[in-house]
């Protein structure tokens, strides 16, 4: 397998870098001017990368997908997983060729996506989503069970929105729960008739939502790395660099070993969606898993460098290592992570 990126992905990949740090770096320690920045992201045409040209879309392959949302991930985590959520959105309505899919692609909506339990009656919903990113600014939401897909707008007087007070990290999200309430909703795709490609393309969207998830914590990994990095060459105690210390080189080449490996488990997986190979699901799951673990492990590593200054707003390495907190906790974390990844790989070893 190739483990470097083509002229196109270094392109992309060039791009979202300059975007993210020009940008966002310079807001770190501030609140982010959301709505701008959503503008803005609409202006570098990062949305729906991987929906088709026919309906306005790039036609990007999966590896590009990732690529935006970790290089995002590296300035901010929150605004990350907002764009991961609206293009897995816009993906699923491309892959179903609904006629709406070029407003997310080219128009100001912006769409969510939730994974649910079949809901009882499909056209009036009565559900509530307890934690929902960038909520504030969506326009519609997209509820994928494993029965059916339905799509809904935010706008009908039976959703209300709730602003959550929350203490952990995800600052650009502004996270809300979301009721309804007797909401109709527009049903586009209905599972269970036992089709090849019905299993493929429920498999190809939660195995992307995964990849974005691990591709999150993986841009976030990085960035808690360099942080730690960078304050351990600066810091000195006795004369001597932090990193003149050999337990602090043991500490840096362990924090590099697992962000390189989970990289490199996150592009196979991105590889494996590309080719629609059998596994992509449970790759996916797996590159989702470690990307946790080397974001806690490097954030809290690298926040140790920092001694007690690690927890003030003044070094950003408590963001981070907040960040990673609310990131664990989506989808079930690691733990539900592996138990479905596990089931997928005993059930390949049947066949």
């Amino acid at each position: 397998m190739r483990f470097e990126l083509s002229e196109n992905q270094n392109m992309i990949q060039e791009q979202v870098r300059r975007f993210a740090t020009n940008r966002l770096a310079p807001l770190a320690h501030t609140s982010l001017p959301i709505k701008d920045l959503l503008s803005e992201i609409y202006d570098l045409g990062l949305r729906g990368p991987r929906v088709s040209f026919d309906f306005d879309g790039l036609s990007m392959d999966a590896i590009s997908d990732v690529i935006i949302i970790e290089e995002l991930a590296k300035q901010d985590a929150g605004l990350a997983l907002m764009l991961a959520m609206h293009n897995l959105g816009a993906f699923t309505l491309g892959l179903l060729e609904h006629p709406w899919t070029t407003q997310f692609t080219t128009g100001d909506q912006w769409l969510g996506v939730a994974f649910i339990d079949a809901p009882e009656n499909s056209d009036a919903l009565n559900l509530t989503l307890d934690f929902v990113a960038g909520a504030q600014h969506l326009t519609h939401m997209l509820l994928i069970s494993h029965e059916q897909i339905l799509l809904t707008p935010l706008s009908h007087q039976s959703v209300t929105r709730t602003v959550l007070d929350s203490p952990l990290g995800l600052r650009a999200i502004e996270p809300c729960s979301i009721e309804f309430n007797n909401t109709p909703a527009q049903t586009l795709q209905v599972f269970g008739h036992n089709s090849n490609q019905e299993d493929v393309e429920l498999s190809l969207l939660h195995a992307t939502h995964h990849a974005h998830l691990a591709a999150i914590c993986t841009g976030l990994a990085q960035s808690a790395y360099l942080a730690g990095a960078t304050y351990a060459y600066e810091r000195k105690q006795f004369n001597r660099r932090l990193t003149d210390f050999q337990v602090t080189q043991f500490k840096l080449a362990n924090m590099a070993t697992q962000n390189t490996a989970a990289k490199h488990l996150l592009y196979y997986a991105a590889h494996c969606i590309d080719t629609t190979q059998m596994n992509a699901a449970s790759q996916a799951l797996l590159a989702h898993s470690r990307a946790i673990k080397s974001a806690k492990e490097t954030t809290d590593e690298a926040l140790q460098l920092h001694g007690g200054y690690g927890y003030t707003q003044e070094y950003i390495i408590e963001r981070y290592y907040r960040d990673i907190v609310a990131l664990s906790a989506l989808s079930g974390g690691r733990r539900k992570a592996n138990l479905r990844a596990g089931e997928l790989l005993l059930e390949t070893l049947v066949q």
